[in-house]
């Protein structure tokens, strides 16, 4: 119940925003926050160049391969890694501090569902379709949505059959369809003068 009212609350807050010039001019360069959702961790944003930014993320994640369903483990596994993202944004008006953001990176991670002793690994490439809000407190707000093509493989050059038929089969790695949804909030900073 208390969930449904703090979302309730941050989508009026955003459609208000978004409506009127609550948003304040984003005058920061970079940010550095937390990321909640598939992806749960820290998230560090860099301008590089206009309006081209580098985002780096890192913690603990789900790998959901909605595709494919029927593999409990692919499905609901949980890995440890890190997404390295670059981004163009841009302002949909003048009145507001609303950016859209489309973009791309690569990611890489170790399987979690069995700890250190877990032989798996994924990585792949995603493309990012997103919104950020800019406050003037200064702090940003961050929704996206990361489609990409993943590949599962095993660490152990043991291929015998057994779980590992999972993820390798006849030593290729298994590949699957991997989306995110991300909500991330930053502290941003380096004022532009």
């Amino acid at each position: 119940m208390k969930h449904n009212t703090f979302f309730k609350a941050l989508v009026l807050a955003l459609l208000v925003g978004f409506h009127t010039n609550i948003f304040a001019q984003n005058n920061y360069r970079h940010s550095v926050g937390a990321n909640l959702g598939w992806m749960n961790g820290i998230s560090f944003k860099f301008n590089l160049k206009g309006n081209v930014y580098l985002q780096t993320d890192w913690g603990m994640g789900i790998n959901t391969n909605v595709l494919f369903p029927v593999i409990n483990e692919l499905y609901f596994c949980p890995d440890l890694g890190g997404q390295v993202n670059i981004l163009y944004e841009k302002k949909f008006s003048k009145t507001a501090n609303t950016y859209w953001i489309v973009g791309g990176g690569i990611c890489g991670a170790k399987d979690w569902s069995k700890g250190l002793t877990s032989p798996y690994w994924k990585t792949g490439a995603k493309v990012v379709l997103g919104l950020e809000w800019c406050f003037d407190i200064p702090m940003s707000i961050q929704l996206d949505m990361r489609h990409g093509y993943g590949l599962m493989f095993s660490a152990n050059k043991n291929f015998d059959g057994g779980e590992n038929l999972l993820f390798t089969i006849n030593h290729v790695p298994f590949h699957f369809y991997d989306f995110s949804m991300v909500f991330s909030i930053r502290y941003c900073f380096d004022k532009i003068k």
